[in-house]
C-alpha cells in the first residue's frame, strides 16, 4: 500500500448505485462523511462525458505500475502501536482501556507493550516476556478485562484473606463450579476460613493441572451440599513425588587397566 490517501477523490455519477431518491440522499451523506474523514476533496465526472472515465482509469493503471516497479523498503514497516505500561502491585496493566494480567514476576516493571491488531506483546529490556490475545473496548464492554487467574495466585497465597474483597475476584474462577463452591463457602464458613480454603483449591488446581478434574469433584460436593475437604482433595489430586530409581554403578578394579596397557 502507498500508505496515504489522495487529495482528490473523483467518481462518475454513480446512477447505477441508486434505487430511489431516498437511497441517493443516504449514500450522498455517507460519501460526504467519508471524504471529510480522510480529508479528500470530492469531485465527479461531467454527465455524458464518458471519455473522462478512461482518463481516470489510465492514471490508476500508471500508479499500479509505478508501485510494482518500486524497490521494496529497506526494512519492514511497523505493524503495531507501541506504548509504555507499568505493572501494578496486583500484577495488571492497562492498554487502550483494557486491563491485562501478567505473571507476578513482572510486578512493578515498566513494559514496552506492542499492540497488534489481534494480539499484544510485552517487552522488558529487549526481551519478550508476555504475549496474549488483544481485546478491544466497544459499546457492550467499554472496559474489558483479560485476567488469567494463575497470574493472581502468588499474591493471594501471600494474603488469602483478601480474596473476599478482591477487585478481580470474579475473574479468579476457571469454571462455574469454582464460583458455586465459593458461594457455599462464604455462606457457611467464617470469611477468613472461606478465603483460605478457596485459595487452596485454586492452588491445587494449578499445581496439579487438574482444573477439569477438580471441577467435577466440586460439582458433586455442591450437589450434595457438602464442603470440600482440602486434605482429601490433595491426597486425591496432588502430584505424586517422582520415584527415583536406585542405580548401582560397579567400578572395575584398577588392575584391569594395567592388563589393557600390557596387551597394547
Amino acid at each position: 500500500m502507498a500508505g496515504g490517501v489522495p487529495e482528490e477523490h473523483r467518481t462518475d455519477s454513480l446512477s447505477a448505485a441508486f434505487n430511489n431518491l431516498a437511497e441517493q440522499e443516504e449514500l450522498t451523506r455517507r460519501y460526504k462523511g467519508l471524504c471529510e474523514h480522510y480529508g479528500m476533496r470530492a469531485s465527479r465526472n461531467n454527465p455524458g462525458e464518458s471519455h473522462e472515465n478512461g482518463s481516470i482509469e489510465a492514471r490508476q493503471g500508471s500508479l499500479k505500475v509505478s508501485l510494482e516497479q518500486s524497490p521494496p523498503p529497506a526494512r519492514r514497516t511497523a505493524d503495531f502501536e507501541e506504548l509504555d505500561a507499568r505493572v501494578s502491585k496486583f500484577g495488571v496493566f492497562s492498554a487502550k482501556g483494557v486491563l491485562y494480567s501478567v505473571p507476578s514476576r513482572l510486578v512493578g516493571q515498566r513494559l514496552k507493550v506492542r499492540l497488534y491488531k489481534d494480539h499484544l506483546q510485552a517487552w522488558l529490556g529487549g526481551v519478550k516476556v508476555f504475549e496474549c490475545e488483544r481485546l478491544h473496548s466497544n459499546r457492550g464492554s467499554r472496559h474489558p478485562k483479560r485476567i488469567d487467574w494463575r497470574h493472581m495466585l502468588p499474591t493471594l497465597k501471600r494474603k488469602p484473606g483478601a480474596f473476599a474483597r478482591w477487585v478481580l475476584r470474579d475473574a479468579m474462577f476457571p469454571r462455574t463450579e469454582y464460583a458455586q463452591t465459593w458461594e457455599h463457602l462464604r455462606t457457611r464458613l467464617p470469611e477468613r476460613q472461606a478465603c483460605r480454603l478457596m485459595v487452596d483449591l485454586l492452588d491445587l488446581a494449578d499445581r496439579a493441572s487438574v482444573v477439569g478434574e477438580l471441577a467435577v469433584a466440586l460439582a458433586v460436593l455442591n450437589d450434595q451440599g457438602e464442603l470440600p475437604d482440602i486434605d482429601m482433595l490433595r491426597a486425591r489430586f496432588a502430584p505424586r513425588p517422582a520415584v527415583v530409581p536406585s542405580v548401582e554403578v560397579l567400578l572395575p578394579a584398577a588392575s584391569v587397566y594395567d592388563q589393557l596397557l600390557e596387551a597394547a
